[in-house]
């Protein structure tokens, strides 16, 4: 166990994430911590890891004070978790982007891909995701009315 506890559950909020990279590191966590893996509807595991609890808005959720935003007109399921206290924090997967500035933990290379595909400027609309997943504009309006004052974009999410 670590300084900040043990992982007991993997969440996956979007079937879109990096493409065929999807899910990669959830076999380690899920066999290494023997953790639920929480996915949002019709999502596929590209190894033979089965979800253990689905991801809803109706779904009572792991921590106290999180709820979960579904885009319902996206192509590829896609989620949003809201941690309630504290003004809110939003988190997000692919759909919404939170990039800022280049980190100094990105390669030179990494650093020009990400910014060539629109991952960089401040709160945005992933660029790529809205064009594969095709949701409609009406659902970040929804958004908009969410009770949050931070936005933060996990790699994953663990917990």
């Amino acid at each position: 166990m670590g300084a900040l506890g043990k992982v007991q559950h993997v969440i996956e909020l979007g079937a879109y994430h990096l493409g065929v990279h999807n899910g990669l590191d959830d076999p380690f966590y899920v066999q290494c911590y023997n953790a639920k893996l929480w996915t949002v509807s019709d999502m596929e595991h590209k190894q033979v890891l089965k979800t253990t609890d689905a991801l809803t808005p109706q779904t009572t959720l792991p921590i106290k004070d999180l709820a979960m935003f579904q885009f319902d007109s996206s192509k590829m399921s896609e989620g949003l978790l809201l941690l309630k206290p504290d003004g809110g924090i939003l988190i997000a997967c692919d759909s919404l982007l939170n990039g800022g500035k280049i980190a100094l933990l990105f390669s030179e290379k990494a650093a020009v891909s990400i910014q060539r595909a629109g991952f960089i400027p401040a709160a945005n609309v992933g660029s790529q995701w809205y064009k594969v997943c095709e949701q409609q504009s009406v659902e970040c309006e929804r958004i908009l009315l969410m009770p949050f004052g931070i936005y933060c974009l996990p790699i994953v999410l663990l917990f």
